[in-house]
């Protein structure tokens, strides 16, 4: 959420933290414990990820 008021701008970046940890703390709660993949990777390693998947090598995501 932005709010603005003449030339200062407040941005909340707390909710979105706030909604990843309430994710994690779900999962990591619950009996049978998982996490997301989303959690596992940062932006250099999603785009490494995506390259390994279109290799001939690896084919679980095409079968």
């Amino acid at each position: 959420m932005i709010k603005t008021s003449q030339s200062i701008q407040l941005v909340d970046f707390l909710s979105e933290q706030s909604d990843r940890l309430q994710e994690v703390l779900k999962g990591l709660t619950a009996p049978n414990k998982e996490l997301e993949p989303k959690f596992l990777y940062d932006q250099y390693g999603s785009e490494l990820f995506e390259e390994i998947t279109q290799l001939e090598e690896y084919y679980p995501t095409r079968t």
